[in-house]
């Protein structure tokens, strides 16, 4: 797997990683049922070599933000 470049960043408190080089078309990466931000490393290596970014991040309960009371419900 070719090793795509990944930048930490917090949107308001939220972790999140933003994927590949700068690029006009971005896709939102929402992990399932006990992932976290990290699970989109295989789909970027996909797509950012096409031209894209992904931008993931951890929902409520999930990750980095295991403790976090808010909750989601999709």
């Amino acid at each position: 797997m070719t090793e795509i470049p990944q930048k930490q960043v917090t949107i308001g408190k939220i972790p999140a990683i933003l994927w590949g080089e700068p690029a006009e078309k971005l896709y939102i990466y929402v992990h399932g049922l006990c992932g976290c931000k990290e699970e989109a490393e295989s789909f970027s290596s996909i797509v950012c070599p096409r031209g894209w970014q992904v931008l993931s991040l951890d929902l409520p309960g999930h990750g980095e933000r295991k403790h976090d009371t808010d909750g989601f419900v999709p």
